[in-house]
């Protein structure tokens, strides 16, 4: 049986692309997913539906706490509520947050970390929301004068 980091590489599961260890993806993809999910035909009521949690509980393959939405991870502590999206075994991560307006994809080139979104995935996240942000207050604020 090959170890899980050599899955992904392996033509019968690209072919297949079986869930959970199928999806192979560039973090500009994922993000464009999202970006979509997020600017298409959802209304705001749809995409708060994403976020709402659907169980939670401890994931018994992967050994650790894991919150889902119906479709996608939920309950990130370092993203604001109403965000939704997946990590991947290899330290990848890709999500949508509305209020933020952010779609998020990052993948890394190699496989570091099995077991979902490596630190490095997160602390990314962390300020490319701050900064998805930070540009909505300051654009909110040149509308407000009228600039």
């Amino acid at each position: 049986m090959p170890e899980l980091a050599e899955l992904p590489n392996l033509r019968v599961i690209r072919a297949g692309g079986p869930a959970s260890v199928g999806g192979v993806a560039l973090a500009r993809g994922l993000a464009g997913l999202y970006a979509a999910v997020i600017g298409g035909p959802f209304t705001g009521a749809t995409l708060a539906e994403c976020a709402l949690v659907s169980s939670a509980g401890h994931d018994l393959v992967l050994g650790t706490h894991r919150v889902h939405g119906l479709g996608f991870m939920v309950g990130w502590p370092f993203l604001g509520a109403g965000a939704f999206g997946h990590d991947g075994a290899g330290g990848s991560m890709a999500f949508a947050d509305p209020r933020a307006g952010l779609a998020f994809g990052y993948a890394r080139r190699r496989f570091p970390s099995p077991g979902g979104a490596g630190q490095d995935a997160e602390r990314l996240a962390t300020v490319a929301r701050a900064c998805a942000l930070a540009r909505q207050g300051h654009q909110g604020h040149q509308g407000h004068q009228g600039r």
